[in-house]
C-alpha cells in the first residue's frame, strides 16, 4: 500500500506539545546520536562559560579598588606568568576540542557514512531540491538511478507503508530542509 506524503508539515505527524528545551521527536534510527552530540557540546560550552564567569568574578572582587590602596604597576611581560597562562588555557581547550573531535568522529563514522547497501528491505529515493519544488527519482527493478526504467515525480513523494526508505538529498540551487508526514 502506498502512502501519500505532505511537505513542511513537521516530522512523524506528532501534534504533542514539546518544551523549548527538548529536542524534536526522534523518528530516525540514529537521531539520538545527533541529539547526544548536541547535548555534549552544549554542556561543555556551559561549563566553559561558568568557569570564565567565575574567573571574571574572582578577579573583579580580589583586585577591586579599595580606599587607601596604592596601585601596583605591572608591565605584564613576565615570561613565567605568560607561559603558565598559555599552558593552562591550551590544555583546557585541547581537552574540550579533543573530546568533541572524538565524539564527532565516532558518530559520523557510525551513522552518517554507513548507508544500507544492497539491502532489499531499503527503498532508495533520490531527492533533488530546487526552488519551489522537489524532484523525486525512484530506482526500479535494477536498483540503479539514471536508467530508463526510473520513475521521476515532481512534488509527489510516495513510499510503501512500513518500508525503510533512504533519501539521498541533493540541492540544485539553494539550501533546503526535507521532512515528511504520512497522510491520513
Amino acid at each position: 500500500m502506498l502512502g501519500s506524503v505532505g511537505f513542511g508539515q513537521g516530522t512523524g505527524g506528532s501534534t504533542a506539545p514539546r518544551s523549548l528545551w527538548t529536542p524534536p521527536l526522534d523518528i530516525s534510527v540514529d537521531g539520538h546520536r545527533s541529539d547526544d552530540l548536541f547535548i555534549t557540546v552544549t554542556y561543555m560550552l556551559v561549563a566553559l562559560f561558568v568557569i570564565m564567569v567565575a574567573i571574571l568574578l574572582f578577579a573583579s572582587f580580589k583586585f577591586r579598588a579599595s580606599t587607601g590602596a596604592k596601585a601596583h604597576y605591572d608591565r605584564g611581560d613576565s615570561k613565567k606568568e605568560a607561559v603558565k597562562a598559555l599552558v593552562i588555557s591550551t590544555a583546557i581547550f585541547a581537552i574540550v576540542d579533543g573530546t568533541l573531535l572524538v565524539r564527532s568522529h565516532i558518530d559520523v563514522n557510525e551513522f552518517y557514512w554507513k548507508f544500507p547497501e544492497g539491502d532489499p528491505e531499503v527503498m532508495r529515493v533520490e531527492v533533488l531540491a530546487q526552488q519551489w519544488s522537489w524532484n523525486f527519482r525512484y530506482a526500479r527493478k535494477d536498483g540503479k538511478f539514471n536508467t530508463p526504467d526510473d520513475i521521476v515525480t515532481l512534488n509527489d513523494f510516495r513510499v510503501p507503508e512500513g518500508k525503510k526508505v533512504l533519501c539521498q538529498l541533493t540541492s540544485k540551487d539553494v539550501i533546503h530542509s526535507f521532512s515528511w508526514r504520512t497522510a491520513g
